[in-house]
Protein backbone atom coordinates (compact mmCIF):
# COMPACT_ATOMS: atom_id res chain seq x y z
CA UNK A 1 0.00 0.00 0.00
CA UNK A 2 2.79 2.16 0.45
CA UNK A 3 4.39 1.36 -2.13
CA UNK A 4 1.52 2.12 -4.33
CA UNK A 5 1.20 6.00 -2.87
CA UNK A 6 4.22 6.12 -3.26
CA UNK A 7 4.57 5.51 -7.22
CA UNK A 8 1.05 7.01 -7.67
CA UNK A 9 0.70 10.38 -4.86
CA UNK A 10 3.07 12.91 -7.22
CA UNK A 11 0.88 12.06 -10.22
CA UNK A 12 -1.81 12.51 -8.77
CA UNK A 13 -1.35 15.65 -6.78
CA UNK A 14 0.28 16.89 -10.11
CA UNK A 15 -3.35 16.12 -11.83
CA UNK A 16 -4.73 17.99 -9.36
CA UNK A 17 -2.70 21.06 -9.18
CA UNK A 18 -3.56 21.68 -12.50
CA UNK A 19 -7.29 21.44 -13.05
CA UNK A 20 -6.94 23.87 -9.91
CA UNK A 21 -4.66 26.14 -12.32
CA UNK A 22 -6.94 26.19 -14.96
CA UNK A 23 -10.27 27.03 -13.01
CA UNK A 24 -8.30 29.92 -11.51
CA UNK A 25 -7.64 30.95 -14.73
CA UNK A 26 -11.49 30.73 -15.80
CA UNK A 27 -12.21 32.90 -12.42
CA UNK A 28 -11.29 35.85 -11.49
CA UNK A 29 -9.59 36.90 -8.14
CA UNK A 30 -11.45 37.51 -5.43
CA UNK A 31 -11.96 41.25 -4.00
CA UNK A 32 -11.23 42.64 -7.61
CA UNK A 33 -13.33 45.26 -9.19
CA UNK A 34 -15.38 44.27 -12.33
CA UNK A 35 -12.77 45.63 -14.44
CA UNK A 36 -10.30 44.23 -12.56
CA UNK A 37 -6.54 44.10 -13.77
CA UNK A 38 -5.08 41.38 -16.08
CA UNK A 39 -3.42 38.51 -14.61
CA UNK A 40 0.20 37.93 -14.59
CA UNK A 41 2.05 35.52 -16.67
CA UNK A 42 2.35 33.68 -12.99
CA UNK A 43 -1.68 33.99 -13.06
CA UNK A 44 -2.19 36.79 -10.07
CA UNK A 45 -3.59 40.13 -11.04
CA UNK A 46 -1.01 42.93 -11.00
CA UNK A 47 -0.62 45.20 -8.09
CA UNK A 48 -1.32 48.67 -10.21
CA UNK A 49 -4.69 46.87 -11.55
CA UNK A 50 -5.48 46.22 -7.63
CA UNK A 51 -9.49 47.84 -6.51
CA UNK A 52 -8.86 50.88 -7.70
CA UNK A 53 -11.60 52.19 -5.18
CA UNK A 54 -9.20 52.16 -2.08
CA UNK A 55 -9.88 48.80 -0.93
CA UNK A 56 -7.14 46.32 -0.70
CA UNK A 57 -6.49 43.96 -3.90
CA UNK A 58 -6.96 40.40 -3.39
CA UNK A 59 -3.69 37.67 -4.29
CA UNK A 60 -4.54 36.37 -7.31
CA UNK A 61 -5.14 33.30 -6.93
CA UNK A 62 -2.47 30.71 -7.61
CA UNK A 63 -0.23 33.47 -8.79
CA UNK A 64 3.61 32.71 -8.15
CA UNK A 65 3.72 36.18 -6.25
CA UNK A 66 0.50 38.10 -4.35
CA UNK A 67 -0.74 41.15 -6.19
CA UNK A 68 0.57 44.20 -4.50
CA UNK A 69 -2.17 45.70 -1.94
CA UNK A 70 -4.50 48.91 -3.76
CA UNK A 71 -3.35 52.48 -2.64
CA UNK A 72 -5.27 53.93 0.52
CA UNK A 73 -7.82 56.19 -0.90
CA UNK A 74 -6.59 60.00 -0.56
CA UNK A 75 -8.73 61.42 2.50
CA UNK A 76 -11.29 63.76 2.01
CA UNK A 77 -10.36 67.76 1.61
CA UNK A 78 -10.36 70.14 5.01
CA UNK A 79 -13.77 71.14 6.53
CA UNK A 80 -14.83 74.27 4.28
CA UNK A 81 -13.26 77.62 5.38
CA UNK A 82 -15.36 79.75 8.09
CA UNK A 83 -17.86 81.91 6.74
CA UNK A 84 -16.54 86.10 6.18
CA UNK A 85 -17.86 87.82 8.86
CA UNK A 86 -20.62 90.17 7.08
CA UNK A 87 -20.01 93.65 7.19
CA UNK A 88 -21.43 96.15 10.15
CA UNK A 89 -24.68 98.20 9.17
CA UNK A 90 -23.23 102.00 8.57
CA UNK A 91 -24.70 103.71 11.51
CA UNK A 92 -27.73 105.70 10.84
CA UNK A 93 -27.16 109.57 11.34
CA UNK A 94 -28.72 111.45 14.06
CA UNK A 95 -31.32 113.50 13.18
CA UNK A 96 -31.52 117.26 13.07
CA UNK A 97 -33.12 118.91 16.19
CA UNK A 98 -35.61 120.94 15.32
CA UNK A 99 -35.32 125.15 15.62
CA UNK A 100 -35.87 126.66 18.52
CA UNK A 101 -39.51 128.19 18.32
CA UNK A 102 -39.50 132.29 18.74
CA UNK A 103 -40.43 134.25 21.56
CA UNK A 104 -43.28 135.81 22.08
CA UNK A 105 -43.48 139.45 22.03
CA UNK A 106 -44.36 140.82 25.38
CA UNK A 107 -47.32 142.23 26.16
CA UNK A 108 -47.25 145.78 26.18
CA UNK A 109 -47.43 147.73 29.49
CA UNK A 110 -51.22 148.94 30.42
CA UNK A 111 -51.07 152.57 31.00
CA UNK A 112 -50.86 153.87 34.14
CA UNK A 113 -53.96 155.09 35.59
CA UNK A 114 -55.03 158.83 36.27
CA UNK A 115 -54.30 160.03 39.34
CA UNK A 116 -57.42 160.69 40.96
CA UNK A 117 -57.85 163.91 42.90
CA UNK A 118 -56.73 163.68 46.50
CA UNK A 119 -58.63 164.07 48.97
CA UNK A 120 -58.64 167.29 51.27
CA UNK A 121 -60.47 166.51 54.25
CA UNK A 122 -62.97 169.34 55.49
CA UNK A 123 -61.54 172.96 54.44
CA UNK A 124 -62.18 176.03 56.83
CA UNK A 125 -60.71 179.32 56.94
CA UNK A 126 -58.81 180.94 56.51
CA UNK A 127 -57.87 178.15 53.55
CA UNK A 128 -61.19 177.14 52.65
CA UNK A 129 -60.76 175.84 49.37
CA UNK A 130 -59.38 171.93 48.75
CA UNK A 131 -56.93 172.24 46.07
CA UNK A 132 -57.06 168.70 44.09
CA UNK A 133 -54.04 168.60 42.77
CA UNK A 134 -51.80 168.90 45.81
CA UNK A 135 -54.85 167.74 48.38
CA UNK A 136 -53.96 170.94 50.45
CA UNK A 137 -56.39 173.22 51.94
CA UNK A 138 -55.74 176.59 50.39
CA UNK A 139 -57.36 180.09 50.35
CA UNK A 140 -58.34 180.03 46.54
CA UNK A 141 -57.96 178.89 43.42
CA UNK A 142 -60.41 181.79 41.64
CA UNK A 143 -61.22 185.56 42.71
CA UNK A 144 -64.82 184.12 43.36
CA UNK A 145 -62.98 182.35 46.31
CA UNK A 146 -61.84 185.80 47.93
CA UNK A 147 -65.12 187.60 48.19
CA UNK A 148 -65.27 187.30 52.03
CA UNK A 149 -61.60 188.31 52.59
CA UNK A 150 -61.86 191.77 52.16
CA UNK A 151 -59.34 190.97 48.69
CA UNK A 152 -60.70 190.86 45.31
CA UNK A 153 -58.02 189.04 43.35
CA UNK A 154 -56.73 185.12 43.66
CA UNK A 155 -53.03 185.36 43.29
CA UNK A 156 -53.36 181.93 41.72
CA UNK A 157 -49.32 181.25 41.86
CA UNK A 158 -49.89 181.02 45.96
CA UNK A 159 -53.78 180.09 45.99
CA UNK A 160 -53.91 183.40 48.08
CA UNK A 161 -56.28 186.22 47.97
CA UNK A 162 -54.50 189.59 47.16
CA UNK A 163 -55.33 193.29 46.54
CA UNK A 164 -54.43 193.80 43.19
CA UNK A 165 -52.58 191.66 40.70
CA UNK A 166 -51.70 194.82 38.00
CA UNK A 167 -51.36 198.55 38.77
CA UNK A 168 -55.08 199.53 37.33
CA UNK A 169 -56.40 196.82 40.10
CA UNK A 170 -55.62 200.18 42.90
CA UNK A 171 -57.32 203.44 43.78
CA UNK A 172 -55.84 206.49 41.93
CA UNK A 173 -52.66 207.69 43.03
CA UNK A 174 -51.64 204.26 44.17
CA UNK A 175 -50.51 201.36 42.14
CA UNK A 176 -49.81 197.62 43.17
CA UNK A 177 -46.16 196.71 44.17
CA UNK A 178 -44.66 193.42 43.59
CA UNK A 179 -46.56 191.99 46.64
CA UNK A 180 -50.10 192.86 45.30
CA UNK A 181 -50.45 195.48 47.61
CA UNK A 182 -51.78 198.98 46.31
CA UNK A 183 -49.50 201.29 47.85
CA UNK A 184 -49.19 205.28 47.47
CA UNK A 185 -47.03 205.91 44.36
CA UNK A 186 -44.00 207.29 45.37
CA UNK A 187 -40.59 210.01 44.26
CA UNK A 188 -38.49 209.03 47.26
CA UNK A 189 -38.66 206.57 50.98
CA UNK A 190 -40.66 209.71 52.47
CA UNK A 191 -43.83 209.16 50.50
CA UNK A 192 -43.89 205.60 51.81
CA UNK A 193 -44.13 203.92 54.94
CA UNK A 194 -45.71 201.17 57.16
CA UNK A 195 -44.53 197.30 55.35
CA UNK A 196 -43.33 199.19 52.11
CA UNK A 197 -40.84 201.65 53.75
CA UNK A 198 -38.82 201.74 50.25
CA UNK A 199 -39.83 203.79 47.62
CA UNK A 200 -38.85 202.06 44.07
CA UNK A 201 -38.10 205.16 42.01
CA UNK A 202 -38.43 203.39 39.02
CA UNK A 203 -41.42 201.99 39.37
CA UNK A 204 -42.88 205.05 41.31
CA UNK A 205 -43.96 202.06 44.27
CA UNK A 206 -42.83 201.67 47.89
CA UNK A 207 -41.53 198.36 48.46
CA UNK A 208 -40.44 196.35 51.48
CA UNK A 209 -36.37 196.18 50.69
CA UNK A 210 -34.76 196.68 47.59
CA UNK A 211 -31.11 195.29 48.71
CA UNK A 212 -30.13 193.70 52.25
CA UNK A 213 -29.52 195.87 54.58
CA UNK A 214 -33.35 197.20 53.97
CA UNK A 215 -34.06 194.45 56.10
CA UNK A 216 -33.92 195.30 60.07
CA UNK A 217 -36.19 192.31 61.52
CA UNK A 218 -33.71 189.20 62.44
CA UNK A 219 -36.60 186.89 61.94
CA UNK A 220 -36.63 187.78 58.44
CA UNK A 221 -32.38 189.28 57.90
CA UNK A 222 -32.58 188.54 53.54
CA UNK A 223 -34.10 190.61 50.65
CA UNK A 224 -36.24 188.66 47.92
CA UNK A 225 -35.22 190.86 44.80
CA UNK A 226 -38.27 189.94 43.29
CA UNK A 227 -40.60 190.18 45.48
CA UNK A 228 -38.73 193.36 46.68
CA UNK A 229 -39.91 191.80 50.30
CA UNK A 230 -37.82 190.80 53.37
CA UNK A 231 -37.69 186.84 53.60
CA UNK A 232 -36.47 184.51 56.23
CA UNK A 233 -33.63 183.14 53.63
CA UNK A 234 -32.53 183.43 49.88
CA UNK A 235 -29.52 181.11 50.66
CA UNK A 236 -28.42 178.33 53.37
CA UNK A 237 -26.37 181.35 54.50
CA UNK A 238 -29.15 182.98 55.70
CA UNK A 239 -30.16 180.10 57.80
CA UNK A 240 -28.41 179.96 61.43
CA UNK A 241 -30.02 177.34 63.31
CA UNK A 242 -28.12 174.22 63.40
CA UNK A 243 -31.34 171.88 63.06
CA UNK A 244 -32.96 174.05 59.41
CA UNK A 245 -29.54 174.42 57.99
CA UNK A 246 -30.79 174.91 54.57
CA UNK A 247 -33.33 177.29 52.51
CA UNK A 248 -36.55 175.92 50.69
CA UNK A 249 -36.70 178.86 47.76
CA UNK A 250 -40.00 178.06 47.12
CA UNK A 251 -41.06 179.36 50.73
CA UNK A 252 -38.02 181.21 51.44
CA UNK A 253 -37.72 179.18 54.79
CA UNK A 254 -34.88 177.48 56.79
CA UNK A 255 -35.71 174.18 56.62
CA UNK A 256 -34.23 170.58 58.03
CA UNK A 257 -32.15 170.08 54.26
CA UNK A 258 -31.85 171.47 51.18
CA UNK A 259 -29.21 169.09 50.18
CA UNK A 260 -28.48 165.56 50.75
CA UNK A 261 -25.40 166.59 52.83
CA UNK A 262 -27.69 167.84 55.65
CA UNK A 263 -29.19 164.68 55.92
CA UNK A 264 -28.37 161.37 58.08
CA UNK A 265 -26.41 158.77 55.97
CA UNK A 266 -28.61 156.73 54.22
CA UNK A 267 -31.41 159.29 53.83
CA UNK A 268 -32.11 161.84 51.33
CA UNK A 269 -33.53 165.78 50.79
CA UNK A 270 -36.78 166.22 49.40
CA UNK A 271 -36.48 169.48 48.57
CA UNK A 272 -39.82 169.96 47.77
CA UNK A 273 -40.68 169.55 51.34
CA UNK A 274 -37.03 170.48 52.45
CA UNK A 275 -37.47 167.58 54.89
CA UNK A 276 -34.68 164.16 55.03
CA UNK A 277 -36.54 160.73 54.18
Amino acid sequence: MRKEWELRGPAILFGSMTLFGFVAMATPGCGSDDDGGDFTAAGGKSGADAGSKGGASGAGVGGASAGAGGGVGSAGQGAGGAGQAGAAGTAGGAGVAGGAGAAGAAGAVGAAGAAGARGCGTCTAPDPVCNPATGDCVECLRNADCTATGNRFCRVASNDCVECLVPTDCPNGQTCNPTNDCVPRCTSNTNCGGGAPVCDVPNSTCVGCLVKTDCRDPNEPACDPVAKQCVECITDADCTEPDKPGCLLSRHRCEECSLNSHCPQGQTCNTAEGRCR
